[in-house]
């Protein structure tokens, strides 16, 4: 894809945001008219964006309150000692 196209696609994708969500795809088909493949690349953003824009309306993992021990201790979930983890796998193998 040439950056003139993805720009063409972008603008396009950028004014159908602005859209209300049900007039959206009649949006795009009016304005790609017979580009058909410009359509299915809009079409096909607008569906990742629903997607992912009410995904990341609700956060993944709670906030740690500021008074968490693990915090103030410089601790961080789900991180370990990677060299650690990689030194018993090195002996595994």
């Amino acid at each position: 894809m040439t950056p003139e196209r993805w720009q063409q696609i972008k603008g396009v994708f950028d004014q159908a945001i602005a859209c209300e969500p049900d007039q959206r795809v009649i949006f795009v088909r009016q304005v790609c008219a017979t580009d058909e493949d410009l359509y299915r690349e809009v079409v096909s953003l607008l569906g990742s964006y629903a997607t992912t824009n009410s995904f990341f309306e609700k956060p993944i993992v709670a906030q740690r309150p500021a008074g968490d021990p693990m915090i103030a201790a410089g601790r961080h979930p789900g991180r370990g000692n990677r060299a650690a983890r990689a030194g018993r796998q090195a002996a595994v193998l």
